[in-house]
């Protein structure tokens, strides 16, 4: 492979890792008034820094997975995906998904769509456990879908490692 192909593998590579980052300011948690009817929602710490958020995420992730077997792929992933979009979900003290919405996304109606209702397929998620939630009722985190050429996606809390653009399996960026 020439220089300049590698280099341009490279550059895609490094497009697709950095466009799951945000730069978004975090939000503070909401604080619940007597006139607010919906859950109070506080926002988990990262999933390096919080061991309950990543356990939580990974059951719901495989949920999801168990919902719908025929639009996920397990393995490697490919050196080029189609599509990455990252999903905010809040999911109240019972399970129920209240609030599925698209954080970021590289255009593609169709794939936003199908994440959103692959959250909505996998129907009532494992309750968040009393560590995670704390005093709220809720829990909101992000979840990234990464889709192939063919539609079908993983979820990066479970996702295999990346070819390398000359088929070489590369270790995931560490989070």
């Amino acid at each position: 492979m020439r220089h300049s192909e590698r280099l341009r593998a490279a550059l895609v590579i490094l497009a697709i890792l950095t466009g799951c980052a945000t730069t978004e300011e975090p939000r503070k948690a909401t604080q619940e008034t007597p006139a607010q009817t919906g859950p109070r929602v506080v926002r988990a710490k990262p999933a390096p820094h919080n061991a309950a958020l990543h356990a939580y995420k990974r059951a719901v992730a495989e949920r999801i997975y168990a919902a719908q077997p025929k639009r996920t792929f397990g393995g490697e992933l490919p050196p080029l995906l189609k599509s990455v979009v990252v999903l905010k979900i809040t999911v109240d003290e019972e399970g129920r998904p209240v609030d599925v919405a698209v954080h970021r996304s590289n255009g593609f109606k169709d794939l936003e769509r199908t994440a959103v209702e692959s959250v909505r397929k996998a129907g009532l998620l494992p309750k968040p456990s009393s560590e995670l939630l704390g005093d709220a009722r809720a829990v909101s985190y992000l979840e990234t879908w990464l889709f192939r050429e063919d539609g079908r996606f993983q979820l990066r809390t479970l996702a295999g490692r990346q070819m390398g653009a000359e088929g070489i399996v590369t270790k995931r960026a560490s989070r």
